[in-house]
């Protein structure tokens, strides 16, 4: 079962005022030749709060609307945000193998990139699985699981990233391609307000914390 097959419902999601990653975004899907749609980022403003507190909840209202969607469809649906950046030119063939392996497997969710903080073991030779990732920039979702997935957003408390990190990886089959596949773009985040550059060290965190299976003769 390749990637297509894997996740028929694919989304992307970009803020209307940024047109700059929208164009790039397109630029990483036809090159993967992928066809995701379109969710425009929600805004979230409460004067209560900091700038960067609310574009974390907007950013996670974005996620749960794709989400709710693919629940009432009832199809595994795979999430990218608008500053994926790949990391290397066979990508597409990868998320293929990777998908084909996964597709073996007890599996809830599927990460193509993330930020590692913790050790993570290889299983197979497409994919390791997670015990905590941070970063929503690429990840999928079985549609049986959404429900449950969902019942941790009922206390909003921290950005979706971290509730995931937190809250659901630890206790569920996550699993993240070998290699990591995206990144995020070094850019201006809206959520930060301010540039961020993320390339630099995701990568040596992600091979510093994979623990690779022996090697068989």
């Amino acid at each position: 079962m390749d990637f297509n097959e894997l996740f028929p419902l694919k989304f992307f999601i970009n803020l209307d005022k940024r047109t700059d990653r929208l164009q790039k975004a397109k630029e990483q899907f036809s090159w993967l030749g992928l066809d995701p749609l379109r969710m425009p980022g929600k805004i979230y403003n409460d004067p209560r709060n900091h700038p960067s507190w609310n574009g974390a909840i907007g950013c996670l209202f974005s996620h749960l609307a794709i989400l709710r969607f693919a629940l009432d469809m009832k199809q595994n649906v795979f999430i990218f945000e608008d500053d994926l950046l790949m990391t290397m030119p066979d990508a597409k063939t990868i998320l293929n193998r990777a998908s084909e392996e996964i597709s073996d497997l007890d599996w809830q969710m599927f990460y193509a990139g993330g930020n590692i903080l913790r050790p993570f073991h290889q299983v197979s030779e497409y994919l390791a699985k997670l015990q905590h990732c941070q970063s929503t920039i690429s990840y999928g979702v079985k549609w049986e699981f959404i429900e449950d997935l969902i019942k941790n957003f009922e206390n909003i408390n921290a950005p979706i990233d971290v509730i995931y990190a937190d809250r659901v990886i630890p206790k569920v089959n996550a699993y993240i391609t070998i290699p990591m596949l995206f990144v995020q773009r070094d850019s201006y985040s809206d959520i930060e307000g301010q540039e961020v550059k993320y390339t630099s060290y995701l990568e040596k965190r992600y091979w510093d914390n994979l623990v690779k299976l022996p090697l068989t003769k």
